[in-house]
C-alpha cells in the first residue's frame, strides 16, 4: 500500500470515538480503540479480531484471487481476497494478535 492508499482517519460523531474508513484494497489493524468503517457494494470486508490481546482489523476487498505477473500489479494485490487475508493476517501478527 503505497503513502497516498493510507485508510483515513477521522474522529466519528455518531460513534463518539477514532475511527478509520477502509476503501477497496485498503486494510488496518490496530490495537487502540477505534472504531473501523468502510461501505460495502459488491465488495467484501473482513473483521479478524484477537480478544485477548485486543488487537484487530479489517480489510476491503473486490474479488477472491488474482495471479500477479508484474512488479507494478503487487500493489494493487490487496484488492483481491487471498492476498488481502494474508496481508490483513500478517499485519495483526505482526502487532502481536495469535
Amino acid at each position: 500500500m503505497s503513502q497516498d492508499d493510507k485508510p483515513i482517519s477521522y474522529f466519528d460523531n455518531r460513534l463518539q470515538k477514532e475511527a478509520v474508513k477502509l476503501l477497496p484494497g485498503q486494510y488496518y489493524a490496530t490495537s487502540n480503540d477505534k472504531a473501523l468503517v468502510t461501505i460495502l457494494g459488491s465488495c467484501v470486508a473482513a473483521c479478524v479480531y484477537d480478544e485477548e490481546k485486543k488487537i484487530g482489523g479489517m480489510n476491503h476487498f473486490m474479488l477472491p484471487d488474482i495471479h500477479l505477473t508484474s512488479e507494478s500489479e503487487h500493489c494493487l494485490a490487496t484488492k483481491y481476497g487471498v492476498h488481502a487475508m494474508d496481508t490483513l493476517i500478517q499485519k495483526l501478527v505482526s502487532k502481536g494478535a495469535r
